[in-house]
């Protein structure tokens, strides 16, 4: 049975934690504004790539990334993230929600003839590396202030691959959504619906005048186009990650403080017990 002295250690670092819990949930609540607000400009700055996209299906119908690959059985797997814990269940439930969705479609996510796989910070390397599979590349830290140039070696790395590996049939990302949700979307092939109907006199929203060679316009916004979209699924992560460190610190304060109450109930139980039993054998020599 605890002593009065350790009651008072636990309870002291109780209150401690507890201190540094609610620290947390605030920071992560600022971070959480921040990071929304950032991924509302970067989802329309997607959507207006997307309708750049749509006008190049018609120019550049035989480029590679409009293209299938039928007779391709690989997957390129590109898993983003969260940057650290205190998060939940994130770091295990994203890979476990990208396997799931290979496993849906047929592939083996252990299996190198069909998948390699791209991760995204330490968490996402570590839960891989312990399911299994063949890791093609993994960026250590994209960290919460993280620019184009971030980016832009990941995106640079997956299109050279998805180019020069003729074996590859879809290029998918897994990550977060805004409501804290895992999600598997194909980057590669671009769709290519309406490419056999495509009409000169059809315009799109916006009307795009190309004054250099369609060929040269189009390689840089395909480049553009996959940083918009590796830039707003790295957004989305890192903004449900500090969503799920609110609650998490928030329970965990909840906790802490129920925790602290039963400890500091039986201090006083015991302090009073000792002071009635001084008392008893007070009285027991006076008598």
């Amino acid at each position: 049975m605890a002593t009065l002295q350790q009651l008072k250690g636990r309870i002291k670092s109780i209150k401690s934690t507890s201190q540094l819990t609610k620290a947390m949930q605030t920071v992560a609540a600022i971070r959480y504004k921040k990071n929304s607000a950032k991924s509302k400009y970067a989802h329309k700055h997607l959507n207006q790539m997307k309708q750049l996209e749509q006008t190049l299906q018609g120019h550049l119908p035989q480029h590679d990334v409009f293209q299938s690959r039928p007779k391709a059985t690989k997957t390129l797997l590109l898993i983003v993230g969260p940057t650290r814990g205190f998060c939940g269940g994130l770091h295990r439930s994203i890979p476990f929600a990208a396997y799931k969705s290979l496993k849906e479609d047929g592939i083996d996510p252990q299996d190198s003839n069909q998948v390699e796989i791209i991760t995204i910070n330490k968490p996402a390397l570590k839960n891989v590396s312990r399911q299994g599979g063949t890791i093609y590349a993994a960026f250590l830290e994209i960290t919460k202030d993280f620019d184009e140039y971030d980016i832009l070696a990941l995106s640079e790395l997956i299109l050279k691959k998805y180019k020069e590996d003729k074996t590859i049939r879809t290029v998918k990302a897994t990550f977060l959504t805004l409501d804290g949700k895992v999600t598997t979307e194909t980057i590669f092939p671009l769709s290519t619906k309406n490419n056999a109907e495509f009409d000169e006199n059809q315009r799109p929203e916006h009307d795009y005048r190309f004054d250099s060679s369609v060929e040269d316009i189009g390689e840089e916004l395909i480049h553009q186009y996959l940083q918009s979209f590796l830039n707003l699924a790295v957004i989305q992560t890192q903004t449900s990650e500090e969503k799920a460190r609110m609650i998490a610190m928030n329970q965990a304060t909840e906790n802490a403080k129920k925790m602290n109450q039963a400890l500091q109930l039986s201090f006083f139980r015991m302090r009073q017990a000792k002071i009635t039993q001084e008392m008893n054998e007070i009285a027991s020599n006076l008598s």
